[in-house]
């Protein structure tokens, strides 16, 4: 299972943080098992990858302010 978010990092200390890092985290606990489940962004910057998305509608992650629109990852 897997998660990925998209967008600004901040690097130190050899690790990377940032809310994009804390989205991918909360992310993966919602895949299923074999499953990738990506953000709205990373949709846009691979809309031109061999894969479709299936929208899994909007949900509360800890930590996030507002709901964040998940996608399950298909190759087609």
């Amino acid at each position: 299972r897997g998660g990925l978010a998209a967008g600004g990092l901040v690097r130190g200390y050899g690790d990377y943080y940032g809310p994009v890092v804390n989205t991918a985290a909360r992310a993966v606990k919602l895949a299923e098992p074999g499953a990738i489940v990506v953000t709205d962004e990373v949709c846009r910057r691979a809309e031109r990858a061999p894969l479709t998305f299936e929208a899994l509608g909007e949900h509360e992650l800890r930590g996030m302010d507002r709901p964040v629109a998940l996608h399950r990852v298909r190759r087609r």
